[in-house]
C-alpha cells in the first residue's frame, strides 16, 4: 500500500466561539489496550490552520483508537471510546456582570485529511448545563453515551467543541 492510500487518522479543530482555525492545541492519539487501558502512540500540536493531518505515522492496525484533545489553559480537554461514552473538561468565560446560563457539548464527523469538507454523522452532544456571572470563568465537566456516535465511530475523524448560551444570553 502506497503512503497516500494507506489510512490515517488526522484532526481539525475549531474555535466556536470565534469560528476561526484553533492553533497550538496538544492532540494525544491512544490505542486501547485488550484491558482498555490507553497507550499513547504519539502527540502533536494543531498548526496554523488548526490541523494535524497524520498523527498515525504508521501503519495502522485492526484496534479503538481514542483522540485527547487538551486545549491548554481555559479550554479544556475532550475524548470519544467506541463505546460512544465521551467526556468533555472545558472552560467557559462569560463577559459581563450579568448571569447566563451555558451548555457545553461536542459533535463528531468524518472528513478529508486535516478535518476539510466535514460531514457532521450526529448533532451535537450536550454535557454541561451552568449559570455563570460576573466575568466568571467556569470549568464545565461532564459525560455521557451517545449511541448513535458508536454504531459510527470508525468513520469519526474530526470532533468540536460546542458552546451555547442558553439563558441569560445578550
Amino acid at each position: 500500500m502506497t503512503d497516500a492510500a494507506r489510512p490515517t487518522i488526522s484532526t481539525h479543530v475549531l474555535d466556536t466561539e470565534t469560528g476561526a482555525p484553533a492553533p497550538g492545541v496538544h492532540v494525544s492519539l491512544y490505542k486501547l489496550g485488550e484491558d482498555d487501558r490507553p497507550i499513547r502512540l504519539t502527540q502533536a500540536l494543531t498548526d496554523a490552520d488548526g490541523r494535524v493531518r497524520d498523527l498515525l505515522e504508521r501503519p495502522m492496525s485492526t484496534g479503538t483508537y481514542r483522540l485527547e484533545f487538551n486545549f491548554g489553559r481555559n479550554r479544556g480537554e475532550a475524548w470519544l471510546a467506541r463505546t460512544g461514552a465521551l467526556y468533555i473538561d472545558t472552560w467557559v468565560q462569560h463577559n459581563g456582570l450579568l448571569c447566563s446560563t451555558y451548555e457545553v457539548g461536542i459533535r463528531f464527523g468524518h472528513g478529508e485529511p486535516g478535518c476539510t469538507g466535514v460531514q457532521w454523522l450526529a448533532p451535537a452532544k450536550y454535557v454541561t448545563n451552568l449559570r455563570q456571572c460576573n466575568n466568571a470563568i467556569v470549568e464545565h465537566t461532564g459525560t455521557d453515551t451517545d449511541v448513535a456516535i458508536a454504531e459510527q465511530f470508525g468513520e469519526v475523524t474530526c470532533a468540536e467543541r460546542m458552546v451555547r448560551c442558553v439563558s441569560g444570553c445578550r
